[in-house]
């Protein structure tokens, strides 16, 4: 606009044609009225080059081009036509600026590849874990795996009530929410739309990741489209018992036991020393974001399951659950060296015997990913290619061999989604999902 008024007076000082000047008026209070609708927030400095604006580019400059030279076609080639300069010097013209387009382009690519790491996250003061923690303790909304919001690696949009919040992480220009938001229950939907319209301000995508069927229709609500991921295994503790076979044999010489919530820093050491162990047996890259990890002050904030050998602790897992204390689920499993085969099945089920004591009325054994997806012939690209990937690499994924290890306690299994815009912007967040859940690029391509 500031550039407009310029040129309006530019125009008529040189010779007073009101002509040009009426055309850039007319465009100036286009641009006026149209005001609002330039709303976002990220600088142009920052803005995104992606593939499609790439394309756009180059052939706007490609065809501008052309058409210079179909113009001009006519003109006899000379030297002396790049350092011609008159009133009427057209073709000297369009020949320097099609020399300077390239150098320009260069200039600013460099300039662009140089930049900081983009930022689109919300400009906010890092919230206090004990904001956090009343949250969960009151939530109405949400599941077990809201505890994830004190791990430390997450960013947060709260409620203006304070008693809700939607966790999230950024890859790319992906807002990845860490599966539902936790609170009030009629504050969700609000909730939902501020973090919509926030991703929309700062020109980023936004992205649920595994949510359950219930969220759906918000989804819907919003915009937004869903893509199986994989299941989850709940099973109904009401009617879970040992009698059947494959909840036997599993008791001897083993003792199961719950440190209390806030009693846990006598054996954190030796906790810490069992995950060490654990993470040597088996490999791989430590997962985040939707997992936890093992920091004396995320361990000190839940429950701790154990299962010892002679008063000695070889296994151990954290407990979360819902407020309302209907949902429980583990968040880490480790054991060590010394642990005898079977361990895991021993506390898992001594942990649901334990919680149907308590009232609880589900178990969330996790996420079994990419199970159940669809390859029929009329079934999404994304579900064929993900079911594919789900028998042919389970040797270094092990995908089946999870569902099997929970299969055997008679789960309910219940859908997980993706949530995103249609179109391409479901691969891509698919895409980053599994950077940002992996720890990385290393993290997918390892076993852990």
């Amino acid at each position: 606009m500031v550039l407009l008024v310029l040129g309006i007076g530019t125009t008529l000082l040189k010779g007073a044609d009101p002509h040009e000047a009426i055309r850039l008026a007319m465009s100036l209070g286009l641009l006026a009225t149209s005001r609002k609708a330039f709303y976002r927030k990220t600088p142009l400095s920052q803005a995104r080059l992606t593939l499609p604006w790439i394309i756009a580019i180059l052939g706007a400059i490609s065809s501008a081009v052309w058409l210079g030279f179909f113009s001009y076609e006519h003109v006899a080639y000379r030297d002396e036509l790049w350092w011609s300069f008159s009133v009427n010097g057209q073709t000297s013209r369009f020949l320097r600026a099609a020399a300077a387009l390239p150098i320009v382009l260069l200039l600013v690519s460099l300039w662009r590849w140089l930049q900081p790491a983009i930022d689109q996250g919300i400009p906010s003061e890092p919230v206090d874990p004990a904001t956090l923690k009343h949250i969960l303790s009151t939530a109405e909304y949400g599941y077990s795996d809201g505890a994830l919001a004190l791990l430390g690696d997450k960013r947060f949009l709260i409620s203006p009530s304070g008693q809700s919040f939607i966790m999230y992480g950024v890859r790319g220009r992906h807002w990845i929410a860490m599966s539902e938001p936790v609170g009030k229950r009629d504050e969700i939907a609000p909730l939902l739309w501020a973090f919509r319209e926030q991703a929309d301000l700062y020109g980023a995508v936004p992205v649920f990741y595994s949510v359950r069927k219930e969220f759906l229709p918000l989804a819907l609500d919003l915009g937004l489209t869903a893509q199986k991921i994989g299941e989850t295994a709940l099973v109904p503790l009401s009617d879970f018992s040992l009698e059947r076979p494959a909840r036997s044999g599993l008791r001897d010489n083993l003792a199961f036991d719950i440190i209390p919530l806030g009693q846990c820093d006598d054996v954190l050491p030796l906790l810490q020393k069992l995950s060490d162990e654990w993470l040597a047996i088996h490999g791989g890259a430590k997962k985040s974001f939707s997992l936890g990890r093992f920091d004396l002050d995320y361990m000190r904030n839940f429950p701790i399951a154990v299962a010892r050998v002679d008063g000695q602790i070889v296994a151990f897992a954290n407990l979360m659950s819902t407020a309302n204390g209907r949902e429980m689920a583990i968040d880490l499993m480790r054991y060590g060296h010394d642990a005898p085969k079977g361990v895991m099945d021993f506390l898992f089920i001594e942990l649901m015997l334990w919680g149907k004591q308590q009232g609880v009325q589900t178990f969330d054994l996790g996420r079994a990913p990419l199970s159940g997806l669809e390859d029929h012939r009329l079934a999404t690209l994304t579900s064929k290619l993900g079911a594919f990937v789900y028998e042919h690499a389970n040797k270094i994924y092990g995908f089946e061999d999870l569902r099997n290890d929970k299969k055997k306690f008679d789960p309910d299994w219940e859908p997980l989604y993706l949530i995103a815009p249609a179109g391409l912007s479901l691969p891509m967040a698919l895409a980053d999902v599994a950077i940002l859940t992996s720890g990385g690029l290393k993290g997918i391509l390892t076993k852990g």
